[in-house]
């Protein structure tokens, strides 16, 4: 197994070098399997230059692939969870009635109506790999009150939250850390080559 990098600035050419050698690779057989992993928005427009550089109307061989796609493969393959996926709706509605259920125990915002900043908050917070308990011993070094409250309320909502969807939901912004805890039992991707 091996990695190599092929970087440079945009527009140089490198996702036309790499597509080339993907058309190569097929027309010799020199893979069994490709799989092309790109950003959500631009798995439509990969997918639509690989069939015009192979210049097919279908390839059995490669495929372009989300990282959100191959994670649903991946928990597919090896007998996923049972959970059902979260939607930025039902998130914004348990979140909600969370803040609802409990204004009293809340600082500033349970009294506000402030859904969408809690939910981008307690994404940025899953993103950087930050727990209800990595943000619960930090609060001890900050001397901002009024930060220090702020970020108490944010804590005991994420616990909260966290705590209502473990048994029964997945939350969207958990996938990748799944798939990370997944991909090493999958058997996806023996004899093949990934571009990323």
């Amino acid at each position: 197994m091996g990695i190599r990098l092929v970087y440079g600035r945009a527009g140089t050419g490198k996702s036309e070098f790499c597509l080339n050698e993907i058309k190569q690779k097929l027309v010799n057989n020199l893979a069994q399997k490709i799989y092309i992993i790109v950003p959500e928005q631009f798995s439509y427009a990969t997918e639509k230059r690989l069939l015009e550089t192979l210049q097919k109307d279908a390839v059995i061989n490669a495929e372009v692939l989300s990282f959100k796609r191959l994670a649903h493969r991946v928990s597919k393959e090896i007998g996923g969870s049972k959970k059902t996926n979260l939607s930025k709706t039902g998130k914004a509605m348990l979140i909600k009635h969370i803040t609802n259920q409990n204004k009293s125990d809340l600082n500033f915002l349970g009294k506000t109506n402030e859904i969408d900043l809690i939910i981008r908050t307690i994404t940025e917070l899953k993103k950087h790999n930050i727990e209800p308990e990595k943000l619960s011993e930090q609060l001890e070094n900050i001397d901002n009150k009024y930060l220090k409250l702020k970020i108490e309320d944010i804590n005991k909502i994420y616990s909260l939250y966290e705590n209502t969807i473990k048994d029964n939901y997945i939350d969207e912004d958990d996938v990748l850390t799944i798939l990370s805890k997944q991909i090493c039992k999958s058997k996806i991707f023996n004899n093949t080559l990934i571009y990323i």
